[in-house]
């Protein structure tokens, strides 16, 4: 979820501080839970045995250096170029710099397209390539892709099955969740 806080967490001798939980559960429900874990773990498979591929979820993101109040939780990401280590926040200028490329939103009965927008907006403005949201209620997932020539995410039309440019992963929509 993009969250902004206002002003930047500051510490002792006006340190900024980053914190490493914004206190919200990862998932609403079981159906939620089921559908993040399953394409968390899909891309996680994918990418074992790449050591700089970091594929993780729920993790604040911290795009920009001393601003603690732009941040987002992805309910899973996958960041190219980075190693495959713990963290406890990704802090985007000791990653080189380095955005989160591909993003999913597993949406819950809570979320509002309010803060969708938000979440939209955020990933655009740092970076994101591919931007994933699905709602496994309705059964429905939309795609935005970084377009080549704007530079932006934009829509895809209501996709039924898609290949992700950037890993080459065939989905769509079959039974309860996502397939890959």
């Amino acid at each position: 979820m993009a969250i902004l806080l206002a002003p930047p967490v500051r510490g002792a001798a006006d340190e900024i501080i980053y914190p490493e939980s914004d206190g919200k559960t990862l998932a609403d429900n079981t159906k939620q839970d089921r559908c993040i874990t399953y394409v968390k773990s899909g891309f996680a498979a994918l990418y074992r045995d790449d050591a700089n591929v970091f594929v993780g979820g729920n993790l604040l993101w911290y795009p920009v250096r001393e601003r603690s109040d732009l941040v987002a939780a992805p309910d899973v990401f996958v960041v190219f170029g980075r190693p495959n280590t713990d963290r406890s926040s990704y802090r985007q200028w000791q990653e080189d710099d380095t955005p989160m490329q591909m993003v999913w939103e597993i949406l819950s009965p809570s979320n509002t397209p309010s803060e969708m927008t938000v979440k939209a907006l955020f990933y655009d403005t740092y970076g994101v390539e591919e931007y994933y949201i699905y709602d496994p209620e309705k059964r429905e997932f939309d795609a935005f892709l970084q377009s080549d020539i704007t530079g932006r995410l934009e829509p895809v039309a209501k996709p039924l099955e898609m290949v992700s440019p950037r890993t080459g992963v065939r989905f769509g929509l079959a039974y309860e969740l996502m397939i890959f």
